[in-house]
């Protein structure tokens, strides 16, 4: 209908207007972030690179290569291995039941 048609332009016209406010007194040119702009915003690539971006880090972590695939055990005996290499803890799951909530007097909020 028409009056449909009025309406999405104007809404249409009132998103440009408010993207346009964003850029008031600034240019609507991509502006390269400062070095306290970087770390002031925890997304940025300073923080975290690799994860976004998909690569390993140049160096070495600790003089020790990074070992890209995981290990994967084809016989009983890759998985004796496995269980002699890991610590005790991690083989042994410990599952508390959760405690009922107690209620807190006056003191304790």
């Amino acid at each position: 209908t028409k009056f449909a048609a009025i309406q999405a332009r104007r809404i249409k016209t009132m998103r440009q207007l408010i993207e346009a406010r964003k850029y008031v007194g600034t240019h609507r040119k991509l502006v390269k972030p400062t070095v306290v702009e970087k770390y002031a915003h925890y997304g940025s690539t300073v923080y975290a690179p690799m994860a976004r971006e998909g690569r390993f880090p140049e160096t070495k972590p600790n003089g020790k290569a990074i070992e890209t695939e995981g290990f994967q055990p084809v016989n009983l005996q890759g998985i004796a291995d496995l269980e002699a290499y890991l610590p005790a803890r991690l083989l042994n799951a410990k599952i508390l039941a959760p405690r009922k909530p107690t209620k807190l007097d006056y003191k304790q909020r």
